[in-house]
């Protein structure tokens, strides 16, 4: 639908952000439903359907590259806990984690007790997800890494030595991320 002039040039109501998106959802639709949308869509816009199917394949092709850099990207971020989490939940990979941390103290461990600013991060003992701060948590004596991860935050990493029933207690600040501002005045 043409809705005026610009510089002898018509302007279209159908804008190239409207067309991005439907190709996207085009390209969303499994199957008879792609072909479906493109027909409906190349009707709509006065193209051909053949042409918005090659547009909606083009980007079904893009995001799918995509996700396979997202995931190659994850793999080899040095998060060994990543792809195990993908297989099971992330809580019964924890849990597992955690327990066997428990079966090796048995003999004589020390606890820890460790929170975080912010809660909710997840605590990392010798590279292995264990829990969600705030946790009390029962490790063999010796050398142990306790790292914490939490999405907004930089990384925190300790290495830690613990005798026979010892308590220790953490509580470390993470560091945000991004620090970003917005500052509006009016004048």
């Amino acid at each position: 639908m043409r809705i005026g002039w610009l510089g002898g040039k018509s302007i279209w109501v159908w804008t190239t952000v409207q067309t991005a998106a439907l190709a996207i959802a085009v390209a969303a639709a499994p199957g008879s439903a792609m072909a479906q949308a493109a027909a409906s869509y190349g009707i709509l816009a006065g193209t051909s359907a053949a042409t918005t199917a090659k547009t909606a394949t083009s980007v079904n092709r893009a995001t799918n590259k995509l996700a396979g850099r997202i995931a190659d990207s994850v793999s080899q971020s040095g998060a060994k806990y990543a792809s195990r989490s993908l297989s099971r939940p992330y809580e019964v990979v924890m849990e597992e984690n955690r327990q066997k941390l428990e079966d090796e103290s048995k003999d004589g461990g020390a606890t820890l007790h460790i929170e975080s600013v912010p809660d909710k991060a997840t605590v990392l003992i010798d590279g292995e997800p264990v829990a969600k701060t705030p946790a009390d948590l029962k490790i063999p004596e010796g050398k142990h890494i306790v790292e914490l991860k939490e999405f907004e935050s930089v990384d925190w990493k300790k290495e830690i030595s613990v005798t026979r029933d010892e308590n220790l207690s953490l509580k470390p600040e993470l560091k945000k991320r991004y620090q970003s501002a917005i500052t509006v005045s009016f004048e």
